[in-house]
């Protein structure tokens, strides 16, 4: 009789104790949800501006994408990572990542451009893009303003090449945008999420 008791004592306890755990993943699960992978960039449809004008404290990023050479895949996407020019670093970690992100179909002959509401500051082209660049480069973009990086072409030498035509893109957009000042940075030092 008391071993029977003791031995329901040992399994309630059990019971209770693995229904505690599985409350608390459930818990830490909803609470994180919305946090893994915040961005801080929000695409933006060109068509949708009568003026460029970003919302306070915030900048507008304009970005090009072509393909001349042949690429293998069935598209090419092109990211922006948020960039700290002091410690030659992207600004990101598993939880937070700044970033902008834009795909096109991969048709040789494509051009396609891009707009983001982003955080005033540096971003520079991502490690984590598959097509690699020839160099990689860090733009500044000021508050307050509309700005043009340039056109990441995937070149014939299979290589992705900055074109900065701020002519074309003022005549694509019908607006003043600013050329955003570039500069060569040694490749960014990324981060890896592990468990």
């Amino acid at each position: 009789m008391k071993g029977q008791r003791r031995m329901k004592t040992t399994i309630t306890r059990y019971v209770s104790n693995r229904m505690l755990q599985v409350a608390a993943i459930i818990a830490t699960a909803v609470a994180c949800s919305g946090c893994l992978l915040l961005n801080d960039v929000t695409p933006v449809s060109i068509n949708t501006f009568e003026k460029l004008t970003p919302k306070h404290g915030r900048a507008l990023v304009i970005y090009g994408i072509g393909i001349e050479g042949r690429w293998s895949f069935p598209g090419l996407t092109v990211a922006l990572d948020e960039y700290d020019a002091r410690n030659q670093s992207i600004t990101g970690s598993c939880w937070r990542f700044n970033r902008m992100e834009a795909s096109i179909t991969a048709i040789v002959g494509t051009r396609q451009y891009f707009m983001f509401d982003v955080q005033p500051g540096h971003y520079v082209y991502s490690g984590f893009n598959s097509a690699q660049a020839r160099k990689t480069w860090a733009f500044e973009v000021p508050a307050g303003r509309a700005v043009y990086l340039g056109d990441f072409v995937y070149a014939e030498d299979g290589t992705v090449d900055l074109r900065r035509d701020l002519a074309s893109a003022r005549s694509y957009l019908k607006e003043e945008t600013l050329l955003a000042n570039v500069s060569p940075v040694p490749p960014p030092k990324l981060f890896l999420c592990a468990p």
